[in-house]
């Protein structure tokens, strides 16, 4: 018998867009390496995890985290938590706006 997979089976990929000050680029950098090794060690759902930052010095965005979790519901779940929101203070105190998108990997 086959089970069935929903939209909230399988691996996805989130991407967070970062707008960021230009003066704050060293502390955004800093946090994100500062917060990092604990989430990937502490969160199990969470396969990995990058900061990428614009080639385009007039972007509006100018930082790119690209995290992989191993399901939707594994996700939704962490993002919901006060754990999550307390890891975070450190990096989210530092943005001027975040804008998330989440994608199931299909390959």
């Amino acid at each position: 018998m086959t089970q069935r997979k929903t939209e909230l089976d399988g691996p996805i990929i989130t991407l967070a867009y970062l707008k960021v000050d230009a003066q704050m680029s060293e502390e955004v950098i800093a946090a994100y390496h500062q917060l990092t090794p604990h989430l990937l060690g502490g969160v199990p759902e969470l396969i990995s995890s990058a900061l990428a930052q614009s080639r385009d010095p007039q972007s509006q965005e100018p930082y790119l985290i690209v995290s992989q979790w191993e399901n939707l519901a594994a996700y939704r779940m962490w993002e919901s938590s006060s754990e999550h929101r307390r890891e975070l203070r450190p990096l989210v105190r530092l943005v001027n706006g975040l804008r998330p998108e989440t994608f199931r990997c299909v390959g």
